[in-house]
């Protein structure tokens, strides 16, 4: 295995071999408690077959999303994308910051300013595929909130955007995600959307709803108030309700 291939194990394949399982089989009943969750939070619930085992649909403060559980593809070229995951996804708002937030790395990933660029545009696209091309400006950011930088690594497009990651709230959301899933989800802004994808199929509501509301909060600080710029975040926005 050449050294990129080693530490692109390193970063993914221990974790991905101590993910724990969070679903049971899929029994008729848990697709059953799963669409009377939804539709009590008054949002919509599909099956659509193939490789996507169901999609939920809502709105939060008036923002779309969708939740889609996707289960893997064993004929895929390696990448996360082949292995089975859940995605929590809503549009990018105009003049939104790009950024990446990945499982930790060794520091040899990206802190090598000779083989950084190469390595991380390996890195984008093995855990994104396509949607790594809008992304290969990114860069590390220099000064991680201490309280995620073991179970994080952060990706921006400008130091700045630091002081939104350091906000109590998206620190707590981050870290009760993060033990709820015994793994680091991973969190994207790019032309595709702002998205969180946790690496396993989610069928339990207590998550998911843990994963969408991180996902409106994530997306209701970096979204630029009043036309600003990407870095107009709004770390004091308010706490979500419940349910919504």
């Amino acid at each position: 295995m050449n050294k990129i291939g080693t530490l692109f194990f390193l970063a993914f394949g221990g974790a991905i071999l101590g993910w724990v399982v969070l679903f049971a089989l899929n029994s008729q009943g848990q697709f059953d408690d799963l669409q009377q969750w939804t539709k009590d939070n008054g949002w919509t619930f599909e099956r659509p077959g193939d490789r996507v085992s169901f999609l939920i649909s809502g709105a939060t403060n008036g923002s779309p999303w969708t939740v889609k559980a996707i289960q893997g593809d064993k004929l895929a070229t390696p990448s996360l994308d082949a292995k089975p995951k859940t995605i929590w996804r809503t549009p990018l708002p105009p003049n939104t910051a790009f950024f990446v937030i990945a499982p930790p790395m060794p520091q040899g990933v990206y802190n090598n300013p000779e083989t950084r660029v190469d390595n991380q545009r390996k890195l984008f696209e093995y855990m994104l595929l396509e949607e790594a091309s809008h992304l290969n400006s990114l860069v590390p950011l220099e000064s991680p909130p201490e309280a995620l930088a073991e179970k994080f690594t952060f990706f921006v497009q400008n130091q700045g955007q630091g002081s939104f990651f350091s906000s109590p709230k998206v620190v707590d959301q981050l870290l009760t995600l993060h033990e709820q899933l015994a793994h680091s989800p991973i969190l994207v802004a790019s032309p595709d959307g702002i998205s969180i994808r946790a690496q396993t199929m989610v069928f339990g509501p207590k998550i998911l709803d843990s994963l969408i509301k991180t996902g409106a909060l994530v997306a209701s600080l970096v979204t630029p108030k009043n036309g600003g710029s990407p870095l107009a975040i709004d770390t004091n926005s308010p706490s979500l309700p419940e349910n919504q």
